[in-house]
């Protein structure tokens, strides 16, 4: 949440104003009893205002019964019809805050892990996974909160399951807390990390999704390729024949471009950051091939952007389609409008002939009370229980002998793994802004991959040049150390 609009409060209704927000989200439950609200300066920083206007807006709210105060800890919100007055509910005392002074217990305030997994299924696999831990620990109490929310008046949560491969941008202003300090030694109490910051819950992978029925109806065999020569074959044949009957749709594509790189990834980003020295013919000799590979099948028959996915995954559903290519977030749609001996899917191959794994991280908040907690929670999350729950939507564990049943179709031998997490906005930026949109051009629009490749060096290269020389000598040496 944030306040209303971005223009500067004037200073004669600037406390009533902020009042009146926090009053709003109050009433309509987006700040619930018990809650937290943020330290004076941090919303003082939230509303653009000075500290005393934030203590004004407060003692409204107080004179409203709306929070209370204890002292030495913040101010909560009040049940209703208990404002003001201190809340004297029974609940787990954090020996790490002081006691208030009339010795009443504090607000129970339980660990808070937010998340974009919020469908029907997920969240009942997430109350199945809490009540498990609950049975392995019982002094940790989570809430969930399926608002992927990481800004407003109350902290930010203390536990975040990003949607995306990438930390910096998804958790926005929230202080990031280095995990791995924690642990002195080689072990890191049996975590698998991303970066310092960040840890797996599971990957998501690239899939073919196809429709039993309708494979049946044509004559088609299921797919049984052992390679992505063989992927390009096998969809090649069968997409002619679909596409050739009036009755039939091409397939449609949750998948972006850049999944399917395999290890050209980080040797494309490598070399258009300049942490690599390439010429322009070396770089167009390495890289043409694989990009001309990855946009040729989606080029020749129209594959849809991500933008119009949803589209097509209807025609999937309705049997205009045999076929769609999407990733392991889409099983669990698929599992509530079909039942699961309709349709099936498939591991696809990335150019190089690797599985891709996305990763969605799991990252602590710095300004948590409680970060031994957290870091139960990430470690219980990484085990089996919860793995297995994971990978009953099709998400890839942490560890590939739990890889779920309806990818267990290839020998171990034959499915080799490339992580896709990007460590800084930069490579994020120059990975889906530049490089992304470029190979949608040639897939969309007909440009040529040589003319993309040359956009994404110049593009690449204008871009760093900006956000690089405004970064103090530090950071550029910093970040230049990331990919060292």
């Amino acid at each position: 949440m944030v306040a209303k609009d971005n223009a500067p409060l004037s200073k004669a209704n600037v406390a009533q104003r902020i009042f009146e927000d926090i009053r709003s989200h109050i009433e309509n439950k987006q700040l619930e009893p018990g809650a937290k609200l943020q330290s004076e300066t941090a919303l003082a920083q939230l509303y653009s205002a000075k500290t005393y206007q934030i203590r004004q807006a407060l003692q409204l709210l107080k004179k409203a019964e709306l929070i209370y105060s204890v002292p030495k800890v913040g101010a909560f919100v009040a049940e209703a019809g208990n404002g003001g007055s201190g809340d004297t509910r029974p609940g787990f005392y954090d020996s790490g805050d002081p006691l208030p002074a009339s010795g009443n217990h504090l607000p129970h305030a339980p660990l808070t892990l937010t998340t974009g997994s919020n469908s029907a299924l997920q969240q009942q696999s997430w109350n199945e996974i809490l009540r498990e831990l609950k049975q392995h620990n019982c002094f940790l109490d989570i809430t969930m909160d399926y608002s992927n929310r990481i800004s407003g008046p109350t902290p930010p949560p203390d536990v975040r399951e990003c949607s995306a491969p990438l930390v910096s941008y998804q958790a926005g202003d929230m202080p990031l807390l280095n995990i791995r300090d924690f642990f002195l030694d080689s072990n890191n109490a049996g975590l698998v990390f991303l970066d310092d910051y960040a840890v797996p819950s599971c990957y998501s992978t690239n899939l073919l999704f196809y429709n039993r029925r309708l494979l049946g109806k044509y004559g088609f065999a299921p797919p049984a390729y052992r390679d992505c020569g063989g992927q390009t074959e096998y969809l090649d044949y069968h997409l002619a024949a679909v596409t050739g009957n009036p009755q039939c749709s091409a397939p449609g594509s949750t998948q972006q471009p850049v999944t399917r790189l395999g290890h050209y990834l980080e040797m494309i980003f490598r070399a258009l950051s300049g942490c690599r020295s390439l010429s322009e013919s070396k770089f167009m000799e390495i890289f043409s091939g694989p990009c001309e590979q990855l946009v040729y099948l989606r080029r020749k028959y129209r594959m849809s952007p991500p933008q119009q996915a949803m589209r097509y995954l209807n025609d999937f559903l309705s049997g205009q389609t045999p076929f769609f290519l999407g990733n392991s977030s889409d099983i669990q749609f698929l599992m509530s409008s079909l039942r699961s001996d309709e349709f099936d899917c498939y591991p696809f191959f990335s150019v190089d002939g690797s599985c891709c794994r996305l990763a969605l991280p799991l990252v602590i908040c710095a300004e948590t009370r409680h970060p031994i907690e957290c870091i139960r929670l990430v470690q219980f999350l990484q085990q089996d229980f919860a793995q297995r729950k994971f990978a009953e939507f099709g998400f890839l564990p942490v560890r590939e002998e739990l890889t779920p049943m309806r990818l267990q179709k290839l020998p171990a031998r034959t499915c080799k793994y490339e992580t896709i997490f990007f460590r800084s906005p930069e490579e994020h930026y120059i990975e889906m802004n530049i490089l992304n949109v470029e190979l949608w051009d040639c897939i969309l629009h007909g440009k040529s991959v040589a003319d993309a490749l040359n956009n994404c060096r110049a593009f690449a290269k204008a871009y760093l040049n900006m956000k690089l020389d405004k970064s103090k000598v530090a950071e550029r040496k910093k970040w230049m150390e990331l990919y060292s």
